[in-house]
């Protein structure tokens, strides 16, 4: 994995660029690329070798909390006297404490200053930097508003709003006072280094690490002083890291302001932000197949809805979303968010339109539930299944087979067997295969995962309220023969220009 760097002004790990962009124009004095380097290479040359190693070091914030989740400020101290330069995550990061899901944004900074205040006591003024997974918005800071994931974003060919969703997601993480790859897995999950040492030693000579993720330990910090005692010459190697991280900071504007983005607070959840989400939601869902003209439906139009996400948010949004694994059983969080089966009956209104599932993510499903199913699909002219995949974020989501559950596809073709029109509707990361659904179903609609506007994004195109305009960003293979292929399009058909990356040196276009 490849470290992301956030601040205490915060830096969105998959909107890098955009965020960072904004940082380092709004928050820190205006220098040139030499100043930086210069104020840098001043600040380092004064560094022992602790300094130099505690900069590359990022420790987990549940390593600083007491058991009621307030900062133990004997741990911080401990680490601050270590010299650590960055801490991160959320310690609701793997499911709630104490009943608790997450931080409001005042939460958030309460205990960032109160790390940063302890860090800067102890090592001579010198900030920490702070790091969260902001995937597609700020995802732990309460009621902040969730775009789609990053798939939705490429499905949308729409860089405005792509670039709001950067924007947005840097300045709401920004204002909770937030502003990365883990060398460990060297030994313990690939193999390629007998203990921690070496594995250090392969980071920094075929790797460009600057700092190390082992979070949840001081197993790097150790493992890096015990390489400097074997082989002294890289310590210039280490310079080098301690002298980006601070430069990256100098940047952010942490040497001058600590804690930023108080100024944002009161914008955090405002309407202007759920349009733009909702926007997205509307421009990246995707028509994959409209047989006889199926839709849009009209709104008098006698509409059985079932499926598992039908009538759920989480499900919708994916992983990354207010924990590592999302949650589909925690609507009540997603405070901006509306199902599928809420807005249709808003849309609908009228006593055509019923609901039932029985169906779940794994394709189980009882005879009973099936039965019920199917008894009101035979008396609606068109039947909405909206299936797909459940929560999942990295390697717990990870599959052998893009096949759907079988279960999924036999419930589909059961409800086609009582006559109804079926649309199909889709929410999920990956292009599950669909087997022969497509030849059976009289529509598909792709929402991937759009996340809490999803529901009314997907019901207004439905209904004709909005015409799709989504396209797949990725092939969507036919069957597993098709899996590696891909579409090839010329190298003059540029799609896009990017606005800019960052750059050790700076801002710089790309064209």
């Amino acid at each position: 994995m490849t470290s992301r760097l956030l601040g205490a002004a915060i830096i969105d790990k998959t909107v890098l660029c955009t965020a960072l962009g904004v940082a380092v124009q709004q928050g820190a004095p205006l220098v040139s690329a030499d100043q930086w380097d210069e104020r840098a290479d001043a600040i380092v040359a004064t560094f022992t070798d602790d300094d130099i190693i505690g900069q590359m070091t990022q420790i987990d914030i549940n390593q600083l909390l007491t058991e009621d989740n307030k900062v133990d400020d004997d741990k911080v101290r401990a680490y601050a006297k270590m010299r650590v330069g960055s801490y991160l995550t959320s310690p609701f990061n793997n499911g709630p404490v104490n009943g608790t899901y997450m931080w409001t944004a005042d939460e958030w900074r309460e205990v960032i200053t109160r790390i940063q205040e302890i860090t800067m006591e102890e090592n001579g003024d010198h900030p920490m930097v702070y790091g969260v997974d902001s995937v597609h918005g700020a995802i732990f800071v309460k009621d902040a508003v969730l775009f789609g994931q990053q798939i939705n974003g490429g499905a949308s060919f729409n860089p405005d709003l792509v670039y709001e969703q950067g924007r947005i997601t840097g300045r709401d993480t920004e204002a909770s006072g937030v502003p990365w790859a883990e060398i460990k897995q060297l030994t313990d999950f690939h193999r390629t280094a007998r203990n921690e040492t070496e594995a250090t030693r392969i980071s920094l000579t075929r790797a460009s690490v600057d700092m190390s993720m082992v979070a949840q330990d001081t197993s790097f910090y150790n493992g890096t002083k015990a390489l400097l005692e074997q082989s002294p010459q890289f310590r210039e190697r280490l310079k080098e890291s301690a002298r980006r991280v601070v430069k990256m900071k100098l940047q952010l504007g942490l040497y001058e302001t600590p804690v930023r983005g108080e100024e944002n607070l009161a914008l955090i959840g405002n309407d202007d932000d759920i349009s733009a989400a909702l926007e997205l939601a509307r421009e990246s869902i995707v028509l994959l197949q409209n047989n006889d003209s199926t839709l849009p439906l009209k709104e008098d139009a006698s509409v059985f809805l079932t499926g598992f996400t039908a009538d759920n948010i989480g499900r919708m949004c994916g992983g990354w979303t207010i924990a590592w694994q999302g949650y589909s059983d925690q609507d009540h969080l997603l405070t901006k968010g509306i199902t599928v089966k809420s807005i249709m009956e808003t849309l609908v209104g009228n006593d055509s339109f019923s609901f039932f599932n029985g169906l779940h993510p794994n394709g189980s499903y009882t005879e009973a539930d099936l039965a019920t199913a199917k008894e009101l699909a035979s008396k609606a002219e068109y039947t909405i299944a909206v299936i797909g995949e459940d929560t999942y974020a990295e390697k717990p989501g990870d599959i052998d087979d893009l096949a759907l559950p079988a279960g999924q596809i036999e419930y589909v073709k059961e409800l086609v067997s009582t006559g109804t029109k079926v649309i199909l509707v889709l929410f999920e990361d990956r292009p599950r295969l669909l087997g022969d659904l497509p030849e059976t179903v009289h529509a598909v609609v792709n929402g991937l995962l759009t996340c809490e506007l999803g529901g009314q994004a997907m019901a207004e195109i439905i209904y004709g309220k909005v015409n799709p305009s989504g396209r797949m960003p990725i092939t969507y293979p036919k069957d597993q023969a098709n899996i590696q292929m891909t579409y090839n399009h010329p190298v003059t058909s540029m799609l896009l220009e990017l606005r800019s990356v960052w750059q050790h040196s700076g801002l710089v276009k790309v064209k």
